[in-house]
């Protein structure tokens, strides 16, 4: 994972402009926080900081908000997670990952979510 957030690193320090450069990297420091619980808080920082630079140059990226969508759930706001999630898929419904992301871990099993999880589980 450190090593795919530095070639990101390296493609953004090559191209400035180059948005989905910020969000691979910010994919890399939540995984790393996620599933390693390596600096937890500075990695969650550094996403934050991530995504806002690549979403300022490209405010439609998909792949920028599903990565929003899981900063924000690292959080613990499920609410913007999933409004997250949903402006991913509005904006590219090809997105595996939003997909994946939204229905799995916005916890789509509550009561009444189950048809939204079909859907999305279907799509994904």
């Amino acid at each position: 994972m450190k090593k795919a957030r530095d070639c990101f690193e390296q493609a953004v320090k090559e191209d400035p402009a180059f948005a989905l450069g910020y969000v691979g990297q910010a994919d890399c420091c939540l995984q790393i926080r996620h599933n390693w619980g390596i600096d937890r808080d500075g990695n969650l920082e550094k996403a934050k900081v991530l995504i806002s630079k690549g979403l300022a140059l490209e405010p439609d990226l998909a792949e920028a908000h599903a990565t929003k969508g899981e900063m924000h759930l690292g959080e613990y706001q499920s609410r913007l997670a999933e409004e997250e999630f949903r402006r991913a898929i509005e904006l590219k419904p090809s997105y595996a990952y939003a997909h994946v992301w939204y229905f799995g871990r916005a916890q789509f099993s509550q009561v009444g979510r189950s048809s939204c999880r079909d859907r999305e589980s279907s799509r994904a």
